[in-house]
This record gives C-alpha cells, sequence and structure tokens, in this order.
C-alpha cells in the first residue's frame, strides 16, 4: 500500500497515470491484496485538499454520514502526514458543515499556520460567524495570539477590518462571551 501511495502523487482523474492505478488497484482488489478502503485512502491523500474540501461538503448535503466520515478522518490524516492544516483551509472557505465534520474526525482545533494564525483567527478575520461559533463551541482557545501578539478579539475589533469586511460586531460580542480579552 505505501509503494502505491508514494507512486500515485497528485493526481487528477484526466491524467492517464491515474488509469493506470485505477485498472492496477481494480485487479489487486480482485486478486484480495488490497482492500477498497485502501484504495480510497490512497486517492484521497493525493487529491489536492481543496477538491476533498469540496468532495467534503458534496457528500455532507447529500446526508452521507458514511462517506462524510470516512472522508473527513482523510483529510485530517492527510493534515498528519504533509503537516498541512486542512482546518484553515475548510475555514477559509466559510464551510461551516466541513469544519464540522472536520472537528468531528479529530482535526486540531489550535493548529496554527508559521504565523501562528488558528483556524478561529481566520474565521473571525473574515466574517464568517457560523464558523467562529462552531470552533468556539468544540473548543478552540479564543485567547490564542498569532506570533504578532494579535488575538481573534483584536481582529475582530479593528475598525480597518470593520470596514472592509463589513463589520464583526457580532462575532466581538460571541468572543467575549466564550471569554476571550
Amino acid at each position: 500500500t505505501l509503494a502505491v501511495k508514494e507512486s500515485v502523487g497528485e493526481l487528477g482523474s484526466d491524467v492517464p497515470v491515474r488509469a493506470l492505478f485505477d485498472r492496477v488497484s481494480a485487479t489487486l482488489m480482485q486478486a484480495g491484496a488490497i482492500l477498497r478502503g485502501e484504495v480510497d485512502e490512497i486517492l484521497f491523500m493525493a487529491m489536492p485538499t481543496e477538491d476533498l474540501l469540496k468532495q467534503l461538503e458534496s457528500v455532507i448535503l447529500e446526508g452521507d454520514v458514511e462517506n462524510t466520515r470516512l472522508r473527513a478522518k482523510a483529510l485530517v490524516q492527510k493534515q498528519v502526514e504533509n503537516g498541512e492544516i486542512v482546518l484553515i483551509s475548510a475555514v477559509r472557505m466559510s464551510h461551516e458543515a466541513v469544519v464540522r465534520a472536520l472537528i468531528e474526525a479529530g482535526a486540531d482545533l489550535d493548529k496554527a499556520e508559521d504565523d501562528g494564525r488558528t483556524p478561529l483567527y481566520f474565521a473571525v478575520q473574515e466574517g464568517h460567524e457560523a464558523v467562529v461559533w462552531a470552533l468556539i463551541e468544540a473548543g478552540a482557545d479564543v485567547n490564542k495570539a498569532g506570533h504578532n501578539g494579535s488575538k481573534p478579539l483584536s481582529v475582530s475589533i479593528k475598525p480597518v477590518v470593520n470596514v472592509a469586511q463589513g463589520g464583526h460586531a457580532a462575532i466581538s460580542h460571541v468572543l467575549r462571551a466564550a471569554g476571550a480579552v
């Protein structure tokens, strides 16, 4: 399985190598050498994160609970293996349901980018109130500061941010109610 994972890389379905992978994996599954779940995991890990997030959103909207859990788990695993912060990607895309699925799958709520900004920081900065609620309800640290010392509450009340992005007064109230200082 590991050799197949390493050989796939990031492949779209239009890449000829992907067709070869599909044929080889089908043969291996028929022979009992690999399970369907392992093939799916390999493909999930090879797909770009944005595509995986969109697929996760689709299965959520379809109400496919089992597939939602599988895809969310794969995304969280991709984060662990690649150091990529998939929760921040979902937050920045304002996908509340996807954020909740990733949280349920074990995504690290407070894992920060290199500059110290967390998923909550991005949700506040971009004015995604429903996502802010989801992160706070799950236990995100409302007082975790980025490397520049800026905290989510200070981002929510900056006049420049408020004018540029339509105001975040409601988010400021949510943060304060959750204990932000």
